[in-house]
């Protein structure tokens, strides 16, 4: 027997739902669609707080601002935009910190008292210090260094002011003295971070 037309070997009855492709209906499209649109409102939110967070760290970086102000300014925003400004700021001002910047060490201070890090604003301190130490230390071996060699060139003399930046061995010699500071300082830098944007 023949089959009917246009239900030959191969092919589906149309009304058999069972092979039938899903098909999405407007509400699911709609959902999918409003889910999408949260997902990136949140994203860009979470982005503004940073940038927020950011600005605040570089007001007082640069010295418009005092660092007593920076906890206020990040305590003005929502209690949604807090943490993720909290967390870009402390990294902002660590990074600051060990760059040697004159106000990060107040911000530090001023973020550990209103957000409950005190602790691991000492531990941060610590290893500032030790690196502060190792690289003095390294410039004064290195001045006397430049000093000796000048000296065997038969140059001396009180205006003689050695530069120990400028040596071609100071940036190695100093990545060595402070190798130990700088794993500590990243190490109590991230529990810094952790306890101010809890």
């Amino acid at each position: 027997m023949e089959p009917a037309p246009g239900f030959g070997a191969g092919t589906h009855n149309p009304r058999d739902r069972g092979h039938m492709p899903a098909i999405k209906t407007s509400l699911e499209i709609a959902l999918e669609r409003a889910a999408a649109m949260a997902a990136q409102a949140e994203d860009n939110s979470e982005e503004e707080a940073r940038e927020a967070g950011l600005v605040a760290a570089r007001k007082v970086l640069n010295g418009q601002i005092g660092p007593e102000r920076l906890a206020g300014e990040i305590g003005a925003l929502s209690k949604d935009e807090q943490g993720p400004a909290l967390s870009a700021a402390a990294e902002k001002v660590l990074e600051a910190l060990m760059a040697g910047n004159d106000f990060a060490a107040l911000a530090v201070d001023n973020l550990a008292e209103a957000f409950g890090a005190r602790e691991e604003a000492g531990r941060l301190r610590a290893a500032a210090h030790l690196g502060a130490q190792a690289q003095a230390l390294v410039q004064q071996e290195v001045a006397e260094r430049v000093l000796a060699e000048l000296a065997e060139d038969g140059i001396g003399g009180e205006a003689i002011v050695p530069n120990p930046l400028a040596h071609p061995e100071f940036e190695q010699m100093l990545q060595e003295a402070t190798a130990e500071a700088s794993r500590e300082m990243r190490a109590a830098g991230a529990a810094f971070i952790k306890a101010v944007s809890a």
